[in-house]
């Protein structure tokens, strides 16, 4: 893993992926500040596409090249994100056809964010808007960002930060992107915890209970954090015990027979051992600016377990979910499980500094680097920079390992990233799966994930290819095995009648079809929606919610038609 410094030490890009910058032209300060980013990195050699506005009746030429470029090299649209970025114009190459191409096509984005809130960005629509009378601007950012997305913050950035964070990702290895990138067909995967972030028709999205990572959070944690439940508010911590630099002199404290977590916080802050940075830095101890006295530490727990709650009351004034975490963490800013959860609800402004869904998962690990779920969350965002070192996703995922080897979800996004090496043992993607599910054998994604790879071998029961051909059958086991535990999800329904054909769900026969008709009929507003539709056409059309679609009318309708 390499060490990072500040933006002026930008390594050189010749290596890089390909990456189209596409935004407002309107000659303003924020077309200034990126056409500035743009140069910095092109003077670093790195691949990157902006289209001169003044280039006039050549400029949709250029775009419609650098489009075809971006597809044909799997590079990333660099989205700038302003108030009325994605406003549909009169113009086939504004940066509304841009975002619907490179969302479309499966390719990455990267959200670069200019604007305040709302986010995503809500162009101008509306009955009086010439071009879009519905909000389709604003339902293409949904559907392409959303609003759990990991995003670049820009505003009140320089053009060297930025450049700087642009190059971490278009760098080989470097971060995902959080736009729906494609993978191979051969690869086809679903993250633990959100939408799959590989092509659409191809990868399945995880199961609805997922849902968590976009900032949804459990009642409070009770279940064992080695499932796809490990995305909610943290099922390995109780609520009466803090992590941090702190945290192992204080469960020795309570350990001993303090009952007063307040008390014990206080006293082991004075205790505990120095945590060292990086090889090669001065050893520092990651402690408190100003230790949280007893009090504010009971108060901060108290803000902690209204927000599990989804917010409330208290001292006569009302908090939402994040204004909860946000004041446990101004209370006591090395509660490390709140510094998780503000992640999950996408971030927030503590003592005010923002901090993104990222950066709230690194002050997790800065605070507590054993904390397994954060590294997994870390790795999920793409990755990022804790204590100085530089981890992308894959590293995060076997750092969660190395701390708990039990850890479903951890297996199942290693296996995601192509696998990789935990505690000296190299495992492919396939044994990701199995490993996941021998931890967790009730884990739908990761059965479909096992399907989509040609079945495998969990607990001594095989579900891969015996004999010739059984492949397809060993596939359609895994998928039938999903749909058992969610029969809900929309994607292993595509999934079973895409790559098996069809089958048997509990008791009753879908052919191809018929799958394809119970995904869409589950999938309104889905993400793949535009998939289930092309795939029904292409099964020769059928019926959703009552209405007869023709093969030509669900192609349409696969195109936004």
């Amino acid at each position: 893993m390499a060490k990072v410094g500040g933006a002026e030490e930008i390594p050189d890009g010749t290596n890089a992926r390909v990456g189209m910058f596409s935004a407002r032209f309107d000659r303003g300060p924020t077309e200034t500040l990126f056409r500035g980013v743009y140069q910095i990195l092109k003077e670093k050699n790195y691949p990157v596409l902006m289209v001169d506005a003044a280039a006039s009746k050549n400029f949709g030429e250029m775009t419609a090249a650098y489009l075809g470029k971006l597809e044909d090299e799997k590079g990333v649209l660099l989205a700038v994100c302003t108030p009325h970025y994605a406003e549909k114009t009169d113009s086939r190459y504004s940066s509304y056809e841009e975002l619907r191409v490179a969302h479309e096509n499966g390719l990455d984005i990267l959200p670069l964010r200019v604007c305040d809130d709302p986010w995503p960005p809500k162009p101008p629509s509306g009955p009086e808007h010439q071009y879009d009378k519905m909000g389709a601007g604003a339902g293409l950012l949904k559907l392409a960002i959303g609003k759990a997305t990991v995003y670049v913050d820009c505003r009140g950035k320089d053009a060297n930060y930025i450049a700087a964070q642009i190059a971490e990702t278009l760098l080989p290895g470097g971060r995902r992107p959080s736009g729906h990138g494609k993978a191979e067909a051969s690869t086809t995967v679903a993250p633990e915890g959100a939408a799959s972030h590989a092509s659409p028709s191809t990868a399945k999205a995880a199961s609805p209970k997922d849902a968590e990572a976009a900032g949804f959070l459990p009642s409070p944690p009770t279940a064992a954090s080695t499932g796809p439940e490990a995305k909610g508010a943290d099922p390995g911590a109780s609520s009466s015990t803090p992590q941090g630099p702190i945290a192992a002199a204080l469960r020795k404290g309570m350990a001993g027979g303090s009952k007063d977590l307040a008390a014990s916080v206080a006293d082991a802050a004075a205790t505990a051992e120095p945590k060292a940075q990086g090889p090669g830095e001065e050893a520092k101890a990651l402690v408190p600016s100003a230790s949280p006295s007893p009090a504010d530490v009971k108060e901060a727990e108290a803000f902690w377990n209204l927000g599990v709650k989804g917010g409330g009351e208290r001292n006569g004034q009302s908090y939402s979910q994040k204004a909860c975490f946000v004041k446990a963490l101004e209370l006591n800013e090395n509660f490390a499980l709140v510094w998780r959860n503000l992640g999950v609800v996408g971030g927030g402004t503590v003592k005010g500094r923002h901090y993104d869904a990222k950066a709230c998962y690194r002050k997790t690990l800065e605070v507590d680097e054993k904390y397994a779920v954060a590294w997994s969350d870390l790795g999920f965002v793409g990755g990022g920079t804790v204590k100085g070192w530089d981890y992308d996703a894959k590293a995060c995922y076997v750092k969660a390992l190395e701390v708990d080897e039990k850890y479903a979800g951890a297996w199942n996004n290693l296996g995601n990233t192509g696998g990789g090496t935990v505690n000296g043992q190299a495992y492919n993607r396939k044994a990701c799966y199995v490993k996941a599910l021998e931890v967790d054998e009730k884990y739908a994604g990761a059965w479909n994930n096992l399907g989509n790879t040609g079945g495998g071998t969990v607990k001594g029961q095989a579900y891969d290819a015996k004999v010739v051909n059984r492949g397809a059958a060993a596939l359609q086991e895994c998928i039938l095995k999903a749909l058992e535990l969610d029969e809900k999800n929309a994607n292993y329904w595509d999934s079973l009648g895409d790559l098996a054909g069809g089958g048997t769900v509990k008791g009753r026969a879908y052919d191809k079809k018929d799958c394809f008709e119970r995904a869409l009929e589950l999938s309104e507003n889905h993400v793949n929606e535009n998939v289930f539709w092309r795939n029904l056409g292409n099964a020769g059309g059928g019926t959703v919610r009552g209405t007869h679609y023709s093969p030509d009318e669900c192609k349409a309708k696969a195109k936004g038609k």
